[in-house]
Order: structure tokens, then sequence, then C-alpha cells
């Protein structure tokens, strides 16, 4: 998938890399990794039973970081359209940190899409730590 800047208000295909076979699972990775780096061992394991998507959040591996501040509502809709690039009609959602609200969100505005949804490890609330570690630097 080529690095495509878009505005962070519009939805937008996200990079992604697939593994596997079978029904499909999408991980979606927390701030601060990638769909690489975010998941150990899993995405092999998952990929013996189950076609495995990878995406990479807007600012992480390959997808480019738009400019603007990222909406909850457009990372979402972003998941959404990356599933469907890749040929995804419904498909499992696991959500890890960060990923864990977007997939929250994604399950919502998508239902018809998401089988099954797990979330690992995600915020209960926003704690005082959360604005510094969503901070790009470009404020």
């Amino acid at each position: 998938m080529p690095d495509v800047a878009v505005p962070a208000e519009r939805p937008a295909v996200l990079h992604y890399t697939e593994h596997g076979q079978g029904s499909p699972v999408v991980l979606v990775h927390g701030a601060g990794g990638s769909g690489a780096t975010s998941w150990g061992s899993l995405p092999g394991q998952l990929a013996a039973h189950h076609r495995v998507l990878l995406i990479d959040n807007p600012g992480s591996g390959g997808s480019a970081l738009p400019g603007g501040p990222l909406q909850l509502d457009t990372l979402a809709d972003s998941i959404a359209l990356t599933a469907a690039q890749a040929g995804l009609e419904r498909y499992a959602v696991v959500g890890y940190s960060m990923g864990s609200a977007i997939a929250v969100r994604h399950a919502v505005r998508h239902p018809a899409e998401v089988t099954a949804l797990a979330l690992l490890t995600g915020f209960a609330r926003p704690d005082t730590r959360l604005p510094l570690a969503c901070t790009t630097g470009n404020n």
C-alpha cells in the first residue's frame, strides 16, 4: 500500500499486511506501535486458522499521519474502509490499548461487519497522561 497523506477528518484506507487463510480477523494496535510491532506472536498463531489483517493506524508503520487532530469516528471508519479494500465483508476485530477504543467505535458504527470483538488492555477511562501520550509534537 502506498503511503498517502489525507485530511484527518476524512476516513482513508490505511496500510495493512495480511497473513493466513480462513475466517478474517482484523488487529488494531495502540499508540506508539504498529501492526508489525504490537502483537508479538499472535498474528502468526491466528494465521494458522484465520486470515489476519494487521492495520497500521495513521502515523504508524506504513500509514501517513494526516494533518490535524485525529478523530475516533474517522479512525473507526478508516478500519472499515481498509477491511473493505482487502475484500472483507464480515470479520472479528481485536483492539489493543488505544486500539480497543477504535475497535469499540468501529463495532458501534459498522455493526453489520463485526462478527466478534476482543478488547485487550483498553482504557477504562482516560487518565492525566493520555493527552501527553497522544501529542504529535506538531502543536
